[in-house]
């Protein structure tokens, strides 16, 4: 909502609100934090499950905990503001010196540790059993903590692209300085954003398949385009596609197969023969 809970009468463009829809903007971005918090709480879960190797029956002892002690924190400290939310200019938040973000921090250098201590838990794992592997398997098995560590960069994307700005944000504010409009602009953009980074950190698997399955039909058709711009003029003896399809071990057909025949001056019938070839071509693709 921006400036639209700040009191009308202190002249901000868009305010239109009064004390009481201040209080309660600053209390719902001061309880926004908790959504850190659970980050921190999963960042403990990983922890428990990679490198103490806790089984889900003893995880669903305790599970009650990973959400109990994030929200109650958040909780703590949203009502703990409730006499210091006022107008920071952007919006309503919590005005006092310092304090309130503390916990984020917290949970920001927190979770980073525990996800660099599993990173090398893993890693010395694998070095640790490498000697035990057989030479043909050590890339795929090597590829473990790599995807460990991908994983939890992705992790600590949704709290280095969202929580730094903002808390560089808040402690300018504090010591009573005012940021430059595009430094606000862009802190007050991406505060809100921690659940798309997360999105995305869960989901990128999924979002690189579809990219790679977006870029897979782009280049078809534009196979397809250079194909038929190949055939645009008359008086040409033969043409052929442009680009290598890949050897068919069973069939033992290469370019030079495709290419004969596929065109000659005259004949009526070539759009249908281009059609031909160019499902030949989208099939060799989507095999490969």
């Amino acid at each position: 909502l921006t400036s639209l809970p700040i009191p009308k009468d202190q002249h901000i463009q868009g305010a239109k609100g009064n004390n009481a829809t201040c209080t309660a903007q600053g209390f719902f971005i001061q309880l926004n934090s908790t959504a850190g918090y659970i980050n921190l709480s999963l960042a403990v879960y990983y922890l428990m499950v990679i490198k103490f190797g806790w089984s889900q029956d003893r995880l669903k002892k305790y599970m009650v905990w990973f959400y109990l002690c994030p929200i109650a924190t958040g909780l703590a400290f949203a009502f703990a503001g409730i006499s210091s939310y006022t107008n920071v200019i952007l919006w309503c938040s919590n005005g006092a010196k310092w304090w309130p973000e503390i916990p984020v921090i917290f949970a920001i250098v927190s979770a980073t540790v525990i996800m660099t201590s599993v990173c090398i838990h893993v890693y010395k794992q694998e070095r640790a059993s490498m000697r035990w592997r057989y030479a043909g398997t050590r890339t795929t098995r090597e590829s473990v903590s790599n995807s460990v560590f991908w994983q939890s960069i992705y992790y600590l994307l949704s709290f280095y692209m969202t929580w730094p700005p903002y808390l560089t944000l808040q402690y300018i504010w504090a010591s009573g300085k005012y940021a430059n409009y595009s430094f606000v602009l862009f802190a007050g953009t991406v505060v809100p954003m921690q659940g798309f980074w997360n999105c995305v950190a869960f989901k990128r698997f999924q979002i690189e398949e579809v990219f790679s399955t977006v870029l897979q039909s782009v280049r078809i058709k534009v196979n397809r385009f250079k194909s038929r711009r190949s055939f645009n003029g008359k008086g040409r003896k033969k043409q052929c596609v442009t680009g290598s399809i890949p050897n068919d071990s069973e069939t033992k057909k290469t370019d030079s197969t495709f290419c004969h025949g596929v065109l000659e001056y005259g004949k009526t019938d070539a759009p249908k023969q281009i059609e031909s070839v160019e499902e030949i071509v989208e099939t060799k693709l989507d095999s490969t």
